[in-house]
């Protein structure tokens, strides 16, 4: 079993951010309607949540320049965390002003459906999780292997709310952007995602390594 060093799990149980990631955070307006501008913050939560610069995982962020952002059909920003070359959360963000309109829900859920299906060949490992945020507001999804078709939503399955964007019907319920990633809930929930992610890859093959223990010889 990997064994965490002991900061990692000091600054797991703190209920607030540290201060780089809180500045992000209030240089954000509330009005702000520019996706783009959570690109910063996301990237330093991220880092901060798979400690990067010590662990086996990386960021990856996708977005375009602003001068190629004049297209109709923009690509949402978004933030692949890999173990080794193996992608394990995705993460999307969308204007935060839409949150309101469902029609934009569905499109987010639409989205970070087509962007798995894309990475379908590269996953390995027994669930997948995914994200899509409007601001600071996050909708979490697992998926697992086992349906016919392969990874599919594991808590809602052939959900209807995954079909393709139509005007009709609000698919994609407002409740399920339930958690403020800046408020201790939030905080602590994704720091639950991230220990399922690290319990999981756990077992891969990959080499393991007591940092602590590390920590102990080298003292």
């Amino acid at each position: 079993m990997t064994i965490l060093p002991r900061y990692f799990r000091a600054f797991r149980d703190v209920p607030e951010w540290p201060y780089g990631i809180r500045a992000k955070a209030i240089k954000l307006r509330v009005e702000d309607e520019d996706e783009y501008n959570y690109l910063g913050l996301y990237n330093a939560i991220l880092s901060h949540v798979f400690q990067t610069s010590t662990m086996p995982f990386s960021v990856t962020p996708s977005f375009l320049s602003p001068g190629l952002r004049t297209q109709v059909n923009i690509p949402p920003a978004t933030f692949l965390v890999y173990h080794r070359d193996r992608p394990v959360l995705i993460l999307q963000i969308n204007p935060p002003h839409r949150i309101q309109d469902p029609i934009a829900r569905q499109h987010a859920e639409w989205n970070l459906k087509e962007q798995i299906q894309a990475l379908r060949d590269q996953f390995v490992t027994s669930t997948v999780w995914a994200c899509s945020c409007f601001g600071k507001w996050l909708s979490y999804y697992e998926l697992s292997p086992s349906g016919p078709q392969g990874y599919e939503w594991a808590q809602w399955g052939s959900d209807v709310g995954f079909d393709k964007p139509d005007g009709g019907k609000d698919k994609s319920p407002l409740k399920r952007w339930d958690t403020n990633v800046l408020m201790p809930d939030g905080r602590k929930r994704l720091f639950d995602v991230v220990d399922k992610i690290r319990d999981m890859v756990d077992g891969l093959g990959d080499e393991n390594v007591d940092l602590e223990g590390r920590e102990q010889e080298e003292s």
